[in-house]
């Protein structure tokens, strides 16, 4: 698949479009899905690591530390992901990482603050 991502976004391909269903941009379905190599590629296109997607109402970085998604949430914290984002719920990447056993080590080494 990063042959054809490779592809597409040479013969420049929109990274920031989202699903008129799901809400999701091809960063988002990329990080969903741990696809390490795609995730690098749009990020090296200048995708916005801090967006929030409609639905979710999650920033990528919220979603991976929620998932235990390591390698991407590295790729995202090394691209100037927000450690501070927070959901509609006021929730922290740090807090869904402590809650539910991910990557807390990574988010406090990035000086990660729960509240």
């Amino acid at each position: 698949h990063e042959a054809v991502v490779r592809l597409l976004l040479d013969k420049g391909a929109a990274t920031k479009t989202a699903d008129s269903i799901s809400g999701m941009t091809p960063l988002l379905y990329s990080a969903k899905n741990g696809y390490e190599p795609i995730v690098t590629l749009l990020l090296d296109k200048f995708v916005d690591t801090k967006a929030v997607y409609k639905y979710s109402c999650q920033t990528l970085l919220l979603y991976t530390a929620a998932h235990g998604l390591k390698a991407v949430m590295q790729l995202l914290l090394d691209n100037d992901a927000s450690i501070e984002a927070v959901d509609k719920l006021g929730r922290t990447p740090l807090l869904y990482a402590a809650k539910n056993g991910y990557v807390v080590e990574m988010l406090r080494l990035h000086s990660a603050q729960p509240f």
